[in-house]
C-alpha cells in the first residue's frame, strides 16, 4: 500500500485562495476503495473527516479552501483603545492526513502541515511564502500587515477625516514584537506642537506563538485612547494640529527600528461626503481607501397587485349555497408584494499608481466594509459590490457599485 503525494499546500498559503491537494495510490483496485482525507485544526480542535472517490482511476483532487476558511476570523477593529491584543484566530494551523479505506477498514497513507492565514493573493503574487514574511523583521521598512502608503521610512502620507480610524496591525513573535508608538503633532504652519508616547502592554507577548496586535492610531483613536495609556501630552489631539507623525518603534532580537507615518487631517472633501471603504490586505489587516466627490444612491421599488373577489358564495352544507356581492370597500385590489433594492455608487479621485496597485486587494478582498458615519461598520457581501474602472483624460477612477439595504417581499393577505 501506498499514498504518494503529488501536489500539496506550501508552508504558508492564504486562505481565501484555493489550497489543492492531489495524490495517487496503488490500492485503487481494492473492494469499495476510497481515500481517507482528515483535515485537523490542532490548536482549536477540530477534526473533519471526507471519504473521497479516486477520478482518473488512482488519483484524489482535494481542496481545502472552503473547510480551512471556516475556521479563519477577520478581527474588525473597532472602538479601540490603545494597543489591543488579536490573538492567532486569523492564522491556523493545518495538518492533513491522507489515508487509504477499503474493504471496511481504514488503512494508513502519510500526512503533511501547513499554516492558512487570512489572505486572498492574485495569481501573479502567489509564490513560497514563509512566516518570516509577516511577523515584525529587519528586512522590510513596512513592518506592519497594512498595506498603507505612508508604511514607508520615506515618509509616505495619509489623509484621513477628524473622526476617523486608522488602525495598524502587526504579527509579533515573543522575540520579534512592537513597544511602542510615539505620536508627533504640528499645527498648520509645520511648527512642533507636542510628543506622545503609547506603550504597548504585551511587548513581549507572553506565551504565546504568534499574536496579532492592533492599535488605532487615527484621528479617532487618539481621541478615544484613555489617559493611563499615554504618557508625555495627553489629549494627545488638539484644535490647532493640522498633521501629525507616527513613528512604530519594534524590537527585533537585539536590535530596535523605527517606521514614520504622516497622517493629515483633512475635513475639506472635494464635493460630497468621504465614505471609507475598509477591505482585508494581502497580508491580513484591513486597510481603506476613501471615496469623495458626488455619491449617488438610487432606490428602485415595486409592488404587486391582486384584485379582490368581486362575488362569492355564502352558505352552508345544509341549506346550500348563493352567490352574495362582496361590499364595496373590499373590491379595491389588494398588495401582493413590496421590493426594494437600495444601491450606492462611490467615486473614486484620479488613482496614483501606488492607488492602483494597493486597490487590487480591494477588488479580490472576501470582506468589504464601509463606515459612513464613522461610527458604525456596515458589512458588505463581494457578491453585492461591482467595480469599474474608469479612464478620463489620461486619468483613472474607481466607480464601486454597492448593494445596500435589503430586497424584501413581503406578502399581505
Amino acid at each position: 500500500m501506498a499514498i504518494t503525494i503529488l501536489k500539496k499546500p506550501l508552508e504558508l498559503v492564504p486562505a481565501y485562495n484555493d489550497i489543492e491537494v492531489q495524490a495517487s495510490t496503488t490500492q485503487h483496485a481494492q473492494p469499495n476503495f476510497k481515500f481517507k482525507v482528515t483535515v485537523d485544526f490542532p490548536s482549536l480542535g477540530y477534526s473533519h473527516i471526507y471519504y473521497v472517490s479516486a477520478v482518473e482511476t488512482d488519483k484524489l483532487y482535494f481542496n481545502l479552501v472552503d473547510i480551512v476558511t471556516k475556521y479563519i476570523r477577520n478581527y474588525v477593529p473597532q472602538e479601540l483603545d490603545g494597543f489591543i491584543g488579536v490573538g492567532g484566530i486569523e492564522m491556523v494551523q493545518v495538518t492533513v492526513y491522507i489515508d487509504e479505506y477499503y474493504s471496511g477498514t481504514s488503512h494508513t497513507g502519510t500526512s503533511f502541515t501547513f499554516k492558512a492565514w487570512n489572505g486572498a493573493l492574485t495569481k501573479d503574487e502567489r509564490g513560497v511564502y514563509a512566516i518570516n514574511n509577516y511577523i515584525i523583521n529587519t528586512g522590510r521598512n513596512n513592518i506592519w500587515l497594512n498595506q498603507i502608503e505612508g508604511g514607508l521610512v520615506s515618509g509616505g502620507e495619509v489623509r484621513i477625516k477628524s473622526n476617523q480610524d486608522l488602525v495598524l496591525k502587526f504579527l509579533q513573535t515573543t522575540s520579534n514584537y512592537i513597544n511602542t508608538v510615539t505620536i508627533e503633532t504640528y499645527d498648520s504652519s509645520g511648527g512642533f506642537i507636542s510628543t506622545s508616547y503609547i506603550a504597548s502592554p504585551d511587548a513581549p507577548p507572553s506565551n504565546i506563538a504568534f499574536e496579532s496586535v492592533v492599535i488605532d492610531v487615527g484621528t479617532n483613536g487618539l481621541n478615544r485612547i484613555s489617559s493611563g495609556k499615554v504618557t508625555g501630552t495627553f489629549p494627545i489631539l488638539s484644535s490647532t494640529v493640522a498633521y501629525y507623525l507616527v513613528y512604530v518603534g519594534c524590537t527585533v532580537g537585539a536590535g530596535s527600528q523605527n517606521s514614520i507615518l504622516k497622517v493629515v487631517i483633512d475635513d475639506c472633501a472635494p464635493s460630497g461626503d468621504n465614505v471609507p471603504l475598509f477591505y482585508l490586505s494581502r497580508f491580513g489587516a484591513f486597510d481603506f481607501h476613501n471615496f469623495t466627490g458626488n455619491h449617488v444612491k438610487t432606490l428602485n421599488a415595486e409592488r404587486s397587485m391582486f384584485a379582490g373577489l368581486n362575488n362569492y358564495f355564502q352558505g352552508s352544507h345544509t341549506s346550500g349555497s348563493t352567490y352574495t356581492p362582496r361590499p364595496t370597500q373590499l373590491i379595491e385590489d389588494k398588495v401582493y408584494n413590496n421590493t426594494y433594492k437600495k444601491n450606492r455608487s462611490l467615486q473614486s479621485q484620479s488613482l496614483s499608481e501606488y492607488d492602483q496597485n494597493k486597490l487590487q486587494d480591494l477588488i479580490t478582498s472576501p470582506v468589504i466594509y464601509t463606515n459612513a458615519d464613522y461610527n458604525v461598520y456596515k458589512f458588505h457581501a463581494p457578491s453585492d459590490v461591482n467595480y469599474t474602472i474608469e479612464n478620463r483624460a489620461e486619468m483613472q477612477f474607481l466607480k464601486v457599485n454597492l448593494k445596500e439595504g435589503q430586497t424584501e417581499r413581503r406578502q399581505n393577505g
